[in-house]
């Protein structure tokens, strides 16, 4: 998968993600990144393929892009724990909605220009 754009670049991930292959996927990204002008640019991981996780590589999940209903790309950052409160769910339950591209909500602050994850919980929850 490969943008038009000369400042960002894409690739897709493959059906299970874990650790024996996070070299490989992490090589294929540096590549990518050396095509871009030095300072700006965007990777984009399509995850849409992936249907499974090792849970060992979740662990640490430092951000995630989700795709809207629309097709808009929003990028979100984790930094130190979200609320586990009510509905809420943590990181690594993302794996399970990605298999079964399930709705998830993101509540959120601003920090610096970036969209710092407070708190996850189905979407479905939301509509309650």
């Amino acid at each position: 998968m490969r943008s038009t754009n000369d400042a960002e670049r894409g690739m897709a991930a493959p059906e299970t993600l874990g650790l024996e292959i996070r070299v490989e996927i992490r090589k294929a990204a540096i590549k990518l990144l050396e095509e871009m002008p030095e300072g700006v640019g965007r990777l984009v991981i399509d995850l849409g393929r992936t249907r499974h996780v090792d849970s060992a590589g979740l662990g640490g999940v430092r951000g995630f892009i989700l795709r809207t209903e629309n097709g808009e790309t929003l990028d979100f950052t984790i930094r130190g724990p979200v609320a586990l409160d009510g509905d809420a769910f943590p990181p690594d339950h993302l794996r399970e909605h990605m298999a079964s591209a399930e709705s998830i909500a993101v509540a959120y602050r601003t920090e610096g220009g970036l969209r710092v994850v407070v708190r996850l919980t189905d979407a479905s929850a939301q509509d309650g």
